[in-house]
């Protein structure tokens, strides 16, 4: 063998070791998946008091379920890895009558509007929102479910809600 075809050799076999690490580091995000969730259930409700309208209030006490390379606290995610996520959420609950809810999710302090959801209520009927919306996602970025009365001050009880967190991409 000339020093040509082991200089090719030792280029091959160096793509090939590159390909097979990439691949391992693939196949293990996609078997371990990056992940969280959170969820409530009370059936006597948690009551929310809105004083003032147009403003968002955070959802708490949620119980974290399984998570993996997300922090889970209770009510709100920090993302440990950048890449595209998936946000599902949702809540059932009721409200004072003819009254606009809107639950939506925050990212760093901030809604987002793709992700709002509304109900209006009338007579004490329990109603349901969900939504779900992806995001390009930092390390450090804190996520969590909020919710407002269009037209306060008023009452309301939520029975549950939960929310799930899984990347898509890096």
């Amino acid at each position: 063998m000339d020093s040509q075809q082991g200089q090719w050799f030792a280029i091959v076999g160096l793509l090939l070791l590159a390909l097979s690490i990439w691949n391992f580091s693939y196949i293990e995000d996609q078997q371990e998946g990056v992940f969280a969730g959170f969820e409530y259930f009370n059936s006597s409700g948690q009551e929310f008091i809105f004083s003032d309208a147009n403003t968002y209030y955070e959802f708490s006490g949620g119980d974290c379920g399984l998570s993996n390379r997300v922090v889970c606290n209770n009510s709100s995610f920090v993302i440990q890895e950048e890449g595209v996520y998936r946000i599902t959420y949702g809540a059932t609950g009721v409200g004072d009558n003819n009254h606009l809810y809107i639950t939506a999710v925050s990212i760093n302090g901030e809604i987002k509007n793709n992700t709002r959801d509304l109900m209006e209520t009338s007579a004490q009927e329990m109603k349901k929102m969900r939504g779900d919306a992806e995001f390009f996602l930092r390390e450090g970025d804190v996520i969590k479910m909020e919710i407002q009365d269009t037209s306060s001050p008023s009452n309301a009880l939520v029975y549950e809600f939960d929310c799930n967190i899984q990347r898509l991409s890096h």
